[in-house]
């Protein structure tokens, strides 16, 4: 049983990195708010997620 525990406490932690959230900013293109990546209008809508940073497109758009 103690071997159980030993491997237990010997295993490595999940590199894992925080998630961005962002959104799309649509002009003639469309921008990533976090990265400043862009690409054609006719794929607004498309992803869900930002191709070049892996930011989710789910942060609402700045009210006044």
């Amino acid at each position: 049983m103690m071997d159980f525990y030993s491997a237990l406490w010997n295993v490595p932690a999940a590199d894992v990195a925080p998630v961005r959230h962002g959104r799309w900013i649509v002009t003639d293109v469309i921008t990533c708010s976090e990265c400043q990546h862009f690409t054609r209008s006719e794929f607004a809508g498309r992803w869900n997620y930002c191709p070049n940073c892996g930011a989710r497109m789910d942060k609402e758009d700045e009210h006044d």
